[in-house]
């Protein structure tokens, strides 16, 4: 995981960041959705997330498209959702 930083950081700071990154995105799409900015949707989240964390929308259906393939691939039987409707734990 990749993050920009004006100091070199050790890959275990850069996953913190990184993951700190997506978990605040996450956040903000799920106050928009309580603010009735979009609707209820895994996609929107994610396309959120996507083009957060890559500075644009520029790579978000890219990275979609690697997403569905490991979701597919190795999480087939999961019931897992980003959306909020869905008791997830998240």
């Amino acid at each position: 995981m990749q993050v920009k930083s004006d100091k070199i950081i050790s890959d275990l700071d850069s996953v913190i960041l990184g993951t700190n990154k997506i978990l605040n995105s996450y956040k903000k799409s799920l106050k928009k959705i309580e603010d009735g900015h979009y609707d209820i949707h895994e996609w929107h989240i994610l396309n959120s997330i996507f083009s957060d964390y890559n500075g644009g929308e520029s790579y978000s259906s890219e990275v979609y498209q690697l997403y569905s393939i490991i979701k597919e691939t190795f999480y087939k039987k999961s019931q897992d959702s980003l959306e909020p409707i869905i008791n997830n734990g998240l």
